[in-house]
């Protein structure tokens, strides 16, 4: 149903080594890479910023790293994406 809201608290995903996860209007990525629209212009984000923390409400754009701000919850969050990255890897 369009403008439903989904019955997930929470939604995970990987692409090209890189880890995401959104809850509510906080997005977390790990490993990210910032493209710049040019030709091989996918650089990956390094030191503090390879764990990026953007509340897309306030900022859709993702300009601003918020994981100092808020380091509790980019803890939480962590916890719970690398929780389920190792869900998939187990054999059943």
């Amino acid at each position: 149903m369009d403008g439903a809201p989904s019955p997930h608290k929470s939604l995970y995903w990987s692409q090209g080594g890189q880890l995401a996860t959104r809850r509510g209007p906080w997005k977390l990525v790990v490993n990210g890479r910032l493209y710049d629209r040019r030709a091989n212009g996918d650089k990956p984000l390094e030191g503090e910023d390879s764990v990026w923390l953007s509340n897309l409400d306030d900022d859709p754009g993702e300009t601003r790293n918020l994981r100092r701000v808020h380091a509790n919850l980019v803890d939480e969050l962590l916890t719970d994406l690398y929780r389920w990255r190792d869900a998939l890897r187990q054999p059943e």
